[in-house]
């Protein structure tokens, strides 16, 4: 190799250095579009979270009709409590108890009940509740004998507006489909 061709070769070679680019970096990678399986999940989840939504919507909306009597029944209870109103307030119970009922159950179930079937229907209905015996026994005594509304006291008659706030918050529709069970 000559000497020429030494330098010439070196010239060639730091004229083609001196035209090479920086190097290209490629695109970073972005987030859209996902991978087909990445929409498909994200369709779930969101179809997901609107079928919770609108269950918790129509519970929540199948509910009023609690929210609404326990509201009543605060004010009920003000007039059991009071020696003047006594008579009042127990007939207001009596009467919110049964829109109550005929809100969650059959009309053919609940409006020809009355008296001692009354009380076991509301028993039967809510485990944690008894009618049958004390404060709630007040419901059909009082109903059918004005005077003994009067002698309710005060203490009785929280009890008994206690008795029917549990009643209207737990209430359940029997297992076996028998709703006067």
């Amino acid at each position: 190799m000559t000497l020429y061709n030494l330098f010439s070769h070196r010239v060639n070679m730091t004229k083609t250095i001196m035209d090479l680019h920086d190097i290209v970096l490629p695109d970073a990678v972005s987030f859209w579009p996902p991978a087909p399986f990445v929409g498909l999940l994200l369709v779930l989840v969101v179809g997901g979270l609107l079928l919770l939504m609108l269950r918790w919507w129509l519970r929540w909306q199948a509910e009023a009709y609690r929210r609404e009597g326990l509201s009543l029944s605060v004010k009920i209870e003000t007039q059991l409590t009071s020696a003047a109103h006594t008579t009042e307030g127990l007939a207001a119970l009596g009467a919110l108890l049964k829109r109550v009922a005929l809100a969650a159950f059959p009309r053919e179930a609940v409006a020809p009940l009355y008296g001692e079937a009354w009380l076991h229907f509301l028993e039967n209905t809510c485990p944690d509740c008894r009618f049958t015996t004390g404060p709630g026994r007040l419901l059909s005594d009082a109903a059918f004998d004005p005077s003994k509304a009067a002698l309710i006291r005060p203490e009785e008659g929280r009890q008994l507006a206690a008795l029917a706030q549990t009643w209207i918050r737990n209430h359940r529709r029997p297992s076996n489909g028998d709703q006067t069970a």
